[in-house]
């Protein structure tokens, strides 16, 4: 089976204004244009001449010489299709065409979940449409505490009265119901009430497309959907990939409110940071981002080292730059109770911290 170009794709879209939106957005996302045709014909001589198949084919139903079973043809010459309708007539034709995107960041969202795997589904719920604001939280490092983070931000909203659901989609290394108590929860269907107002849910590689379409369903259900997605390396790669440990992050790119990475000011801190800086300087997605300045215990001045952390952030126009406390004390009794900072220690500087956050998001 011969493998798909990486970031390829081809056109063949009749108007030069939709074509050059097309052609710009992806080129701004690092893909390459190999083929630009003007007619149907052309696009498959192409397609049978060229060495490797392209990752994506971008049509448009007056594509000149386009009929269903040329259609039909041309999917399996090239790994995907994103087939545009340019009139509601042509759904009669094409059930699967789909509107012309109004906006870059829409288009990307929609190549991104075309390039998905198999039986995960592509559309993207309106957030008109959707209940809850979601909230991802990632880490350049591991050890940084986003499993800690996640599950007591989940609780400080909760104690604001709102409905909220922790989501434990760590690819390799989920914790949640490990650091709460809760056995089988990733074999659970449904999701698990751990406390009042707060809800747990774990996402698995057996069961990725079952917890992707729970992750639609969460939106319509919930008032916060909080997402553990744990250290995130190579992020251009991921939102990018077909790996069934990219999915959450790419539905995350695609749809969320606001996504908080946790990040260290030592040395590797800063280098991996640069490096996630720089994919996402090069690469749109929907959701604000913040960052969590991490102190480690060693750090006697921690707000006296920041100008080489502000410099790497702060050209992304982050929404948010915060200071996170160590307190490994508190932690560390929170984890021996499976319990919460909320009902371990209220009074610790991290939950305090929390609470904070909490505030400024659930406003």
């Amino acid at each position: 089976m011969v493998e798909p170009q990486l970031n390829s794709a081809i056109t063949a879209i009749r108007s030069s204004e939709t074509e050059g939106f097309v052609a710009s957005t992806l080129f701004s996302q690092g893909w390459s244009i190999n083929f630009r045709a003007l007619d149907a014909q052309s696009l498959i001589t192409y397609a049978n001449e060229t060495d490797t198949m392209q990752s994506i084919l971008l049509i448009s139903t007056d594509c000149e010489g386009l009929t269903p079973d040329i259609y039909n043809q041309l999917k399996k010459l090239v790994a995907k299709v994103i087939l545009f309708h340019v009139s509601a007539q042509d759904r009669l034709n094409y059930s699967d065409a789909l509107p012309i995107p109004a906006t870059a960041l829409e288009l990307i969202a929609l190549v991104r979940g075309t390039l998905r795997m198999p039986l995960i589904r592509t559309s993207l719920p309106s957030p008109g449409q959707r209940r809850a604001k979601i909230i991802a939280i990632a880490s350049v490092s591991g050890g940084l505490g986003c499993t800690t983070l996640a599950i007591n931000l989940a609780a400080e909203i909760a104690a604001l009265d709102k409905k909220s659901i922790v989501i434990d989609a760590h690819p390799f290394a989920p914790a949640i119901a490990a650091l709460l108590g809760q056995r089988g929860l990733r074999h659970s269907g449904e999701p698990r009430q751990i406390l009042q107002n707060v809800f747990a849910h774990e996402i698995t590689q057996a069961q990725i497309s079952e917890g992707i379409q729970s992750l639609d369903e969460f939106v319509h259900d919930f008032d916060f959907v909080v997402i553990d997605l744990g250290t995130i390396q190579d992020f251009a790669s991921n939102i990018s990939g077909r790996r069934w440990s990219s999915e959450v992050l790419i539905w995350v790119s695609n749809l969320a409110d606001e996504i908080f990475f946790l990040s260290t000011n030592d040395y590797v801190g800063r280098e991996r940071l640069k490096i996630l800086t720089r994919d996402l300087a090069s690469n749109s997605i929907k959701p604000a981002i913040s960052f969590l300045q991490v102190h480690r215990p060693l750090e006697k001045k921690p707000h006296s080292n920041n100008e080489s952390f502000l410099k790497l952030v702060t050209p992304l126009k982050p929404k948010r730059i915060l200071h996170y406390p160590y307190d490994a004390r508190s932690v560390y009794a929170a984890h021996n109770e499976q319990s919460t900072l909320l009902e371990s220690n209220e009074k610790s500087p991290l939950r305090k911290a929390i609470a904070r956050i909490a505030g400024e998001v659930a406003t």
